[in-house]
């Protein structure tokens, strides 16, 4: 999940890393965009990564508020400790 402010370049980011580009024009995110990229992890490993591009304009804050923060705190810290 790729959140913060609009205009800060999160989807430039995205596309860069899911397809290999940068664009000049991007349009504002409204809602929620998705991009998906395919990791060869290993030689018999494949990890398939779905991202997430939030949007950040006012109107759209919904999204990032959580309401148990210790929910996604552990979330977090299970996925870094599969690494």
């Amino acid at each position: 999940i790729v959140i913060g402010d609009y205009a800060v370049g999160k989807t430039s980011l995205i596309k860069r890393y899911c397809e290999g580009y940068f664009t000049p024009n991007y349009k504002l995110t409204i809602g929620v965009d998705f991009a998906v990229k395919t990791l060869d992890w290993d030689d018999n490993t494949k990890i398939t990564l779905q991202l997430w591009d939030v949007a950040g304009h006012d109107g759209t804050h919904y999204i990032h508020e959580l309401p148990d923060k210790s929910v996604w705190i552990r979330w977090i810290e299970t996925i870094f400790n599969l690494w």
